[in-house]
């Protein structure tokens, strides 16, 4: 048989020229639309890059501050609790009264260990127990108390108990109110 084999395809298609030259555009624009959103997706990620970077910095420092905040919290805790120590400190101080002048009166009466108690009453009045090895010095602590009296240290001073026990020893108590 003889090879006389028709072929109904052409191998070339003929293009009008202004086909041609579209074709030519269509290229074009396909690389140039291809070159862009390959920019802007490398844009895209440079941009999610730096967004990432920015985020990760933020989320360093967050940590910090919160570790910061943290340990000032007991800082706060204890400020706050010496504030209201401090106010409750000021109203005591202010009705606090000095009792430098009862004990500096008491101690010229008598002194330890001869002063055996020593309390503070109402209206400046104290009261004080003494104890004497004899009678002689309980006699020397109530002249102290009548010339304390007549100096107008002491006022309204009052023997409130005395005790003579078997070994000679004297256990007075008195009361009396501070010149102040």
């Amino acid at each position: 048989m003889e090879d006389n084999a028709i072929n109904l395809f052409q191998n070339k298609v003929t293009y009008s020229p202004k086909l041609a030259v579209i074709e030519r555009y269509l290229r074009m624009t396909r690389s140039i639309f291809l070159l862009g959103v390959l920019g802007v997706g490398l844009l895209t990620l440079i941009v999610y890059g730096i967004f990432q970077f920015q985020q990760r910095s933020l989320e360093t420092k967050r940590q910090t501050l919160y570790e910061a905040v943290k340990q000032d919290v007991t800082k706060e805790a204890m400020l706050i609790a010496l504030r209201a120590r401090v106010s409750s400190l000021k109203k005591i101080m202010t009705y606090q009264i000095s009792i430098a002048p009862y004990i500096d009166t008491t101690l010229l009466i008598a002194s330890p260990p001869q002063l055996s108690t020593f309390s503070l009453g109402d209206q400046n009045s104290i009261h004080i127990e003494v104890q004497s090895e004899t009678v002689e010095q309980a006699i020397s602590v109530v002249e102290t108390v009548m010339t304390l009296t007549e100096e107008k240290k002491i006022k309204n001073p009052v023997v409130t108990s005395i005790t003579l026990d078997k070994n000679g020893t004297v256990m007075m108590g008195f009361t009396y109110s501070v010149v102040l």
